[in-house]
C-alpha cells in the first residue's frame, strides 16, 4: 500500500515524464487506481511502479486505467429526457448549435446525443466536439464498435430516455459479438484530444457535457475546470455536470444560474 507521500511522488514523476497531470485528482479515487493498475500489473512495489513510469514508451495503457471510462447508452435517462425537452429547444433558435463532450470517454454519450438530435431532426445544425485525455479511448469512441451484451441495457436506458424507435435502426450487427453503429450518426462530430487539466479553451459552445467527471479531481482543480467551462460558453449557454456532481469552488459561480437541480444542469446568465 503506497503511502500518500509516495502518491504525491508518483503523480510528480508521472507529470515530469510523460505529461500528465494527476497531481490535483481526488486523492482517495487516484489512490484507488493506481492501486488497480499495480495489482494488474502485478507491481510488488513503489519501486517496480517508479521503474515502469520511468522507461515505458506508450503511456495509454496507464491513463486508461487511471481514469475511469464505465459508461453506457442514455445512462441516467431522466437526464436525457431532460436535455430533449427542455435544454434543446432553447437552443434550437439558434442557426448554428455548438456541443461539447467533455471527457467522452467510449463515445456512448455522444451517440446518445447523436441520436437525440437526428429524432429532433436537428442534427444537420448541430456541431460536436468529442475530447478526452487518452487516445486510445477516443480510437474507441470514434469506431463506435460495442459489445452485443451491452446492447439489451443501452436498448433499456433509450426507451426510457424516449426513444421514438428502436436502436437496431442505428446499428449493424458484427459477426464478432459485437455491434457498431451507423456512421453517418457521427458525421457532424470532432474527436479531439483534450486534457482538462492542462490544456486551454479552444472555442465556444452552447452546450458542455461533462458528467461524474469533477468527482475524481479534487476541490481547486473543480473550480479550475469549472471556469474553463464558463469561460467556453456562448451566451446563455449550459453546463451539464451530472447527478452526482456539484459545482462549489468557483470565482465565476455568479455568472451561472442552476436550470435543473435535479440533473445537475446550469445555464450561463450573461
Amino acid at each position: 500500500m503506497l503511502l500518500d507521500s509516495e502518491i504525491e511522488e508518483v503523480a510528480e514523476l508521472i507529470y515530469s515524464t510523460h505529461n500528465f497531470d494527476f497531481r490535483n485528482y481526488a486523492r482517495s479515487s487516484f489512490s484507488r487506481r493506481l492501486h488497480r493498475f499495480m495489482s494488474i500489473m502485478k507491481f510488488s512495489s513503489k519501486a517496480d511502479l517508479i521503474g515502469y513510469i520511468s522507461t515505458v514508451k506508450n503511456f495509454n495503457s496507464f491513463v486508461e486505467e487511471i481514469t475511469v471510462n464505465t459508461t453506457e447508452m442514455f445512462r441516467d435517462p431522466s437526464f436525457w429526457v431532460a436535455i430533449k425537452q427542455n435544454v434543446l429547444p432553447l437552443l434550437n433558435v439558434h442557426q448554428n448549435i455548438k456541443i461539447w463532450h467533455a471527457a467522452c470517454s467510449s463515445g456512448e454519450e455522444v451517440i446518445s446525443m447523436q441520436i437525440i438530435l437526428r429524432e429532433l431532426e436537428i442534427e444537420n445544425k448541430v456541431i460536436t466536439y468529442a475530447t478526452d485525455i487518452d487516445s486510445t479511448i477516443l480510437e474507441k469512441a470514434k469506431a463506435a464498435t460495442y459489445s452485443a451484451q451491452s446492447l439489451i441495457s443501452n436498448q433499456s436506458n433509450y426507451i426510457a430516455a424516449g426513444g421514438e424507435y428502436d436502436l437496431s435502426k442505428y446499428i449493424k450487427l458484427n459477426t464478432n459479438n459485437s455491434y457498431t453503429f451507423k456512421e453517418e450518426l457521427l458525421e457532424n462530430v470532432i474527436f479531439k484530444k483534450f486534457d482538462l487539466v492542462q490544456d486551454i479553451k479552444y472555442t465556444k459552445f452552447d452546450l458542455i457535457l461533462c458528467r461524474n467527471v469533477l468527482i475524481y479531481f479534487d476541490f481547486d482543480l473543480q473550480g479550475k475546470v469549472i471556469n474553463k467551462f464558463i469561460s467556453s460558453l456562448f451566451s446563455q449557454g449550459f453546463i451539464a455536470i451530472g447527478q452526482n456532481e456539484t459545482i462549489l469552488n468557483s470565482v465565476n459561480l455568479s455568472s451561472l444560474n442552476l436550470f435543473d437541480s435535479v440533473e445537475k444542469i446550469y445555464r450561463s446568465n450573461r
